[in-house]
């Protein structure tokens, strides 16, 4: 199913082709924005990155993923998070360690 940017809503799959070679694919998290859309979304390539941001145009056309497709992209997404939990793990407690040895 094909919509425009304007009518994505949190928790879609959508594909957005980028710069006419690849398609890219993301789980949105939220919206914001009227003539630009902006929108946070884990990506199905770089999942384990975090939430990332994005912006399109308003009328621009994406395709939102549906059934298998959906649930294919979300597992993954998902399995690539647990996987690396551990590194943000160590992050967090590194950032602690620094916050508890105080300022320097």
């Amino acid at each position: 199913m094909k919509l425009m940017a304007s009518a994505i809503k949190p928790g879609m799959v959508i594909c957005i082709k980028r710069n006419g070679k690849w398609n890219d694919y993301c789980l949105v998290t939220a919206i914001s924005g009227y003539s630009e859309i902006e929108y946070t979304h884990l990506d199905y390539q770089d999942s384990y990155g975090g939430l990332l941001i994005g912006s399109i145009k308003r009328d621009e056309v994406v395709k939102v993923m549906a059934g298998k497709e959906r649930k294919l992209i979300i597992s993954k997404i998902k399995d690539d998070v647990f996987r690396n939990l551990h590194d943000i793990e160590n992050v967090i407690d590194t950032i602690r360690l620094i916050e508890a040895m105080g300022k320097q």
